[in-house]
This record gives structure tokens, C-alpha cells and sequence, in this order.
């Protein structure tokens, strides 16, 4: 459920908001730097968060998202809709959250690189960002309409 009320935010306004004005990747850049900043006080706060210290897990989480960002970005403008990105979000948040992070088995130094605020899903973001930065939004995608319209309900 949080996934969707964030998603109504992130990719149901701010993105398409951002791609009216901005590139592609100008576009998931800055939505998934919001996105993440969003996050800070949950993680700084302790109950948002691994054993890893704070700044470090700051710091692989905002790289985590924002890479993220360009596979929400390119899902939310190839479709025209944002329960594209709802989905992934929920699947994201039960596969790492409530699979994932529950059958790891902490060898001392597990907290560095797993969850989402270890060192292995940072470099899977850098990884998410690459591939959709290198596909970039298809030709005749509903990103173009899509904006227009939702301007265009915005301004009536």
C-alpha cells in the first residue's frame, strides 16, 4: 500500500512534471534524488535502515534509488500509466523487504552488502541505470501524450 501512495507522488506528478521540461535521464535523475532524500529522515530516524553505519547506508540507498529511478522513470513514461511503477515498487519493497532480507544469513559484514542499504544493490542501481540510460524511451512511446495531457488537465 505505502508503494502506491508513493507512487501517486513520484511518477503519478513529479515525473511527469520533470519530463515536460527535461531529458530522459535529467528526468530520472532528479526524481530518483528526490525520491531518496525522501527517504533519509526513515533511515536516520533507525527504524528504515540495516546495522551498517548511518552515512553508509545513506549513501549506497541514494545510489540504490536513484539507478532505480531511470527503470520507474522509463516504465511510468513508455506506458502512459503509473501502476507500471506501483507494481515494481511493491515487488521491489516484498521481494528485498519480506523474502530476501529474512533468509540472509549475517556472517558479520552481511549488512554491507545486502538489503537496500548494502553495497550489492547499489551496484545492481548503477547496473538498472546503465541499461535504461543506453535504451533510453522508445519511439512512439505514450511519454509525449502522456505529459501533454496530464499538463493539460493540470492547466484546466
Amino acid at each position: 500500500m505505502s508503494a502506491l501512495g508513493e507512487e501517486i507522488g513520484w511518477r503519478g506528478v513529479l515525473v511527469p512534471q520533470l519530463a515536460s521540461r527535461n531529458t530522459f535521464v535529467q528526468t530520472a535523475v532528479i526524481s530518483g534524488i528526490i525520491w531518496g532524500i525522501w527517504h533519509i529522515p526513515l533511515i536516520l530516524a533507525g527504524g528504515y535502515s540495516s546495522y551498517a553505519p548511518t552515512w553508509y547506508a545513506i549513501i549506497c540507498f541514494m545510489v540504490l534509488i536513484t539507478g532505480m529511478s531511470f527503470a520507474f522513470t522509463w516504465l511510468r513514461l513508455a506506458s502512459g500509466s503509473l501502476w507500471t511503477a506501483v507494481l515494481l515498487h511493491a515487488s521491489h519493497n516484498y521481494i528485498i523487504q519480506r523474502i530476501l532480507d529474512r533468509i540472509t544469513i549475517d556472517t558479520g559484514n552481511t549488512q554491507y552488502f545486502s538489503t537496500e542499504f548494502g553495497l550489492g544493490l547499489a551496484i545492481m542501481g548503477i547496473l538498472v541505470a546503465l541499461v535504461f540510460w543506453r535504451i533510453g524511451l522508445p519511439k512512439g512511446s505514450a511519454a509525449s501524450a502522456d505529459v501533454a495531457a496530464f499538463l493539460e488537465g493540470r492547466a484546466g
